[in-house]
């Protein structure tokens, strides 16, 4: 394999990949081999058809189109790696940690493909231009000095203690008393005071965390405004779409689909079109753009990175919400479950980092 690569701009790189005709061999038996578990031929099993005679059936340009997919993507990080060369431990742009992540959008132009001939192709990458300020230990230090103290007030216990007591409630039951006999009709508790001290603290807790997450998003927010950054509309839009899939699978698991969802807000006066909902995400979608690419150069720059035990015991935490280890094996990936958690965990120490400083 061959590559070359072409600076276009700080936002684009084009890169140039060849494949020798015998390099492209493998991902035509690969697409073969695929294509034919949907062909019947007599004589051959699913799977198991020949070659010439796949082509013969579903025409060369389908076969020669299934292989140059698998072939591009086999080889186009690798060869986006190489392009990068030592550029990828920089810690005042986008590297090829960056790259690789899932924040550069491609877009694939397959500029040769015929029977017998080499293979080319060249990928045009969209990715963020990010140069961080140099004084973001500064900032962060500042952002962090104005972590507000958490204070839960007496009224807020008393209006958690009637909405337990609202819902407890059936048809024209009057209102529930509360009293000891209450706090232990709704848990563990001895009596009124241990259920008011419960509820406290999980107040405490809700505001202790909304109030962390506010601190965190200042710190990245500030960095943001004093470092350089040029984001293509391709990356945000690439990101929205992440978002939506995120929200999809959130309102699959109270058992709506998206379209269903959709209609349900039209019914009741709000109709929104999928294309809208797509708006209202941009800027969610820029602010992660933005907060990864600054916890990925300061991660870097501050040699910060999870441990294998921490990596291995938070996988263990996400194979246990699985039933047993046959659906864990059939629904996980074990390399990307290690890459999802490893990339959370650095995150989360990043940001420890910064609002420690």
């Amino acid at each position: 394999m061959q590559s070359t690569s072409n600076t276009i701009s700080k936002t684009q790189k084009e890169v140039e990949v060849s494949l020798t005709a015998e390099e492209f061999l493998p991902y035509l038996d690969k697409a073969a081999n695929e294509l034919s578990k949907n062909l019947e031929v007599q004589g051959f099993r699913k799977g198991h058809v020949p070659r010439d005679i796949v082509e013969q059936k579903v025409g060369s340009s389908a076969l020669y189109g299934e292989a140059a997919d698998y072939a591009v993507k086999d080889t186009y990080l690798e060869a986006l790696k190489a392009s990068n060369g030592d550029n990828s431990r920089r810690t005042n742009g986008v590297g090829t940690p960056t790259e690789a992540s899932g924040l550069a959008v491609p877009e694939v132009q397959v500029t040769k493909l015929a029977p017998g001939n080499p293979f080319s192709y060249k990928v045009i990458f969209f990715m963020p231009h990010f140069e961080i300020v140099k004084n973001y230990r500064g900032i962060a230090k500042k952002a962090a000095a104005g972590k507000k103290s958490v204070v839960v007030e007496d009224r807020e216990v008393e209006e958690t203690l009637r909405w337990l007591s609202k819902n407890r409630k059936s048809g024209k039951e009057k209102d529930v008393e509360i009293n000891d006999e209450f706090a232990r009709s709704v848990g563990d508790f001895n009596n009124l005071e241990e259920l008011k001290h419960n509820i406290r603290e999980g107040i405490i807790q809700e505001k202790e965390k909304k109030e962390k997450d506010r601190v965190r998003l200042k710190i990245v927010k500030d960095i943001a405004v004093k470092s350089i950054i040029d984001i293509p509309e391709k990356v945000i839009y690439n990101e929205v779409l992440k978002i939506e899939d995120e929200f999809k699978h959130s309102i699959a698991q109270m058992g709506l689909e998206f379209e269903d969802y959709l209609s349900k807000i039209s019914a009741k006066g709000g109709k929104k079109t999928k294309e809208e909902f797509r708006d209202n995400w941009k800027d969610q979608a820029k602010d992660r753009v933005e907060m990864s690419l600054i916890l990925d150069v300061v991660a870097r720059g501050e040699e910060i990175e999870p441990i294998p035990e921490e990596i291995e015991e938070e996988s263990k935490k996400i194979l246990k919400r699985f039933q047993g280890v046959e659906e864990a094996k059939n629904s996980v990936d074990p390399a990307r479950l290690r890459s999802h958690v490893y990339a959370i965990l650095k995150n989360e120490k990043t940001l420890k980092f910064l609002e420690s400083l």
